[in-house]
């Protein structure tokens, strides 16, 4: 057990070449330190970083209090950056925000009103006034997720999640899951809230993977998940004379 379980809540961040969007994303964070009402800590799982990332998150660790990394010896994906930083974390709620996006962290207020009856929160954003072609896409996309998973969210890239820390580690976890916690979490028989947010855009322009291979991506993890709700297996005990010494 480390240092996080001090904390009410750990907010997981997985960084891969941003050094870009760093300075902004650590001053959002540092303003939220400010205002919030939950001791928290960040912890930023740096995903084998080829820029100078590393560098800079270790220069604001060491001048931040409550700031603390991790640095994975080969790209993992979002998702083993996730389970790397869940294996580390120790306080009783996991946060998750996405470093690409701009957001005020102060929504985790917003996600912990809803958190009490639920094992996890997630914050979805309003697309309704946008017309884009990427748009189309993720709604297709999100229709098709919530077809086959049933968890009920329009915004399958929710940015930022907040989650029981305990119930989120007992979760199967694989390349991809990010997309399909909320439905795993329900699958596991847990409740999952969500809330609008407010977001601003990418903090860089560039894009690490186009609409359609997200798709595609999306639809092959689908296809796992169809599996694994198949076989899913959750003995449920009537009785026993097991007793404590």
């Amino acid at each position: 057990m480390n240092i996080t379980a001090s904390y009410e809540l750990t907010v997981v961040i997985p960084i891969f070449s941003q050094e870009e969007s760093l300075p902004e994303l650590f001053s959002a964070l540092e303003k939220y330190k400010n205002k919030s009402t939950h001791r928290f800590c960040v912890l930023f799982v740096d995903d084998a970083s080829t820029d100078k990332s590393l560098t800079l998150i270790r220069d604001h660790c060491a001048k931040v209090q409550d700031a603390f990394y991790i640095s994975l010896l080969r790209r993992n994906g979002i998702s083993g950056a996730l389970k790397a930083g869940l294996l580390h974390t120790f306080s009783e709620n996991v946060g998750y925000l996405d470093p690409e996006i701009k957001l005020d962290p102060l929504q985790f207020e917003k996600l912990f009103a809803k958190l009490p009856d639920a094992g996890m929160v997630c914050g979805e954003r309003d697309f309704s006034k946008n017309r884009s072609l990427r748009h189309y896409v993720a709604k297709i996309a999100s229709l098709i997720r919530r077809s086959i998973t049933h968890d009920g969210l329009k915004d399958a890239l929710s940015p930022v999640k907040l989650a029981k820390t305990e119930l989120l580690k007992k979760l199967p976890w694989f390349s991809g899951m990010h997309y399909l916690m909320p439905a795993l979490m329900i699958l596991s028989g847990n409740r999952v809230n969500s809330v609008i947010i407010e977001s601003y855009g990418r903090r860089t322009s560039m894009r690490r993977h186009s609409s359609l291979c997200e798709l595609l991506a999306l639809l092959c993890d689908l296809l796992i998940f169809m599996w694994m709700r198949c076989r899913y297996i959750d003995p449920a005990v009537g009785e026993g004379n097991l007793k404590q010494k």
